[in-house]
């Protein structure tokens, strides 16, 4: 083996590597890629010198792009979104503003009821500090003791129900 320049070698190689890469699948030489159109409606609207400055794998990546479109399936939502009609669109606003207020209507029945659980609870709590104190203390302390093992028990649950409801939605 003989040793050569190295600055020759290096040029050889680079020259060897941009002949490989002119050559590469993505350029071809043959006529008919040298003829690449434009899709109909850029071949109308364009203006020639734009056309003619466009680079054939360019004109072809557009021609693909056009005619992988073209064969899109039509979705039903666009035969649907001509049929409607403003008359449909003010009957969905108005569903849209029944169901809002129903929603709030709900809300609020929901807070009544709370409420009232909340006061029937803090009598019933007041009734049996005055008069079962005064009675048996013993008595009181164990049912005192039941209404806070029945509060821990009932606030967990809850807990647990929005935690789930939670990580569910």
């Amino acid at each position: 083996m003989t040793k050569g320049n190295p600055k020759e070698e290096k040029q050889i190689e680079s020259k060897n590597l941009s002949e490989e890469s002119s050559s590469g699948p993505l350029v071809e030489t043959s006529k008919s890629s040298q003829e690449a159109k434009l899709p109909g409606i850029l071949e109308y609207f364009l203006p020639d010198e734009v056309k003619e400055n466009i680079p054939i794998n360019i004109k072809k990546q557009i021609s693909l792009a056009f005619s992988l479109e073209s064969r899109r399936e039509v979705s039903p939502w666009i035969d649907l979104a001509d049929k409607v009609q403003p008359s449909h669109i003010t009957q969905f606003l108005e569903n849209d503003n029944a169901q809002d207020e129903r929603v709030f209507q709900d809300s609020q029945i929901s807070k009544r009821y709370t409420l009232t659980y909340v006061i029937i609870f803090c009598f019933v709590f007041l009734f049996t500090t005055v008069f079962l104190v005064n009675q048996n203390v013993n008595i009181y302390t164990d049912l005192l003791r039941t209404f806070v093992v029945f509060a821990g028990g009932f606030g967990s649950g809850l807990g647990y129900k929005n935690l789930k409801d939670k990580n569910k939605g």
